[in-house]
């Protein structure tokens, strides 16, 4: 175990490069690390700590009143973490996560304090990346999923883009591993509500394997596009 500057990090409990330790640390310290998800390049930041987000919303542009999404542990079900688990959320957590799928719903009581839930919603998503979910173990902690980029541009894919998106920022860049990013697009973002599917945003999950999936289960309701 190390300890520094009033936290802990448990150095031999996983096989990790010293990176991931320095961004494990300067994120319990209140700061921001761009990160390659499986996805995109992420700005990742301890999603209990209101210095923080408003850090992560100054980088990107965002006003305080837009939510923030977050990456949840590989060994919480989505069940666990939202107070409607309606059967359309579940099939499509069985089917996408982990993956680069981020779900929209009311929040249960294990989230439901985080400062990143608005208008009592909270998104969530489930990575497949080794890296982020190393430091969701490192940290102890909910980490961001926003996407690294300034409000409305396009999210970064390597560390020139985020250098070129956010120059002179006071951010932990973090070097991309040859496999890290598989996608090469956003997440897809749903939502579900009184038996209907929105998609938010259409992503690397395209509406059309969404359809085909819930057709498969006998699922024929209509999926709407609102992002």
């Amino acid at each position: 175990m190390h300890s520094e500057a009033g936290f802990q990090i448990m150095e031999d409990s996983i096989g990790l490069s010293g990176e991931l330790l320095q961004i494990a640390r300067y994120i319990l310290a209140g700061g921001v690390a761009a990160v390659p998800t499986e996805t995109v390049y992420g700005l990742l930041a301890d999603a209990s700590s209101l210095n923080a987000l408003d850090q992560l919303r100054a980088l990107k542009g965002k006003p305080s009143s837009s939510p923030v999404p977050i990456f949840v542990p590989p060994n919480l079900p989505l069940r666990s973490l939202t107070s409607d688990p309606n059967d359309i959320l579940m099939l499509l957590e069985k089917a996408y996560w982990p993956g680069p799928l981020l779900i929209v719903c009311e929040p249960s009581g294990v989230v439901a304090n985080l400062p990143v839930c608005r208008q009592g919603l909270v998104g969530l998503r489930k990575s497949s990346s080794r890296i982020v979910n190393n430091l969701i173990e490192l940290t102890g902690k909910f980490i961001t999923a926003t996407s690294a980029n300034r409000f409305g541009n396009r999210p970064a894919l390597n560390e020139d883009d985020v250098k070129r998106e956010f120059d002179a920022s006071d951010l932990f860049i973090m070097d991309k591993p040859a496999d890290s990013i598989t996608a090469d697009r956003p997440s897809t973002v749903i939502t579900s509500e009184k038996g209907q599917l929105f998609i938010l945003r259409e992503g690397a999950i395209s509406a059309d394997e969404i359809a085909r999936k819930l057709a498969e289960s006998g699922f024929t309701l209509g999926i709407k596009k609102v992002g």
